[in-house]
């Protein structure tokens, strides 16, 4: 992952890193799950932040979409915007 992180800031104007669990979030910046981690957000309407977990895979996946989206609508509300460029089976489905 931290290669893709790469990638993608060195092709792009955006910084690119892997997420950090406890961090704040920033505007204008691309986030990563790391390897084998679920990435969700959590935070009051000021400080927004995320939370890296080792909970048991959604839709055989870890990291997977749908719990990083649930949480997303749960923090942000109607002012989320979500995008899946691929995925693995149905993992997003419910989260979108």
């Amino acid at each position: 992952m931290a290669q893709m992180a790469d990638h993608i800031a060195r092709a792009g104007e955006w910084t690119c890193t892997l997420a950090k669990d406890g961090e704040a979030i920033k505007g204008g910046h691309v986030y990563l799950a790391p390897g084998d981690l679920h990435m969700t957000v959590a935070g009051s309407s000021a400080v927004k932040k995320f939370r890296l977990t080792d909970d048991p895979p959604v839709n055989f996946c870890r990291p997977a979409v749908d719990p990083m989206f649930t949480s997303i609508a749960r923090v942000y509300g109607n002012r989320a915007l979500g995008v899946i460029f691929t995925g693995m089976g149905k993992d997003g489905l419910v989260g979108s």
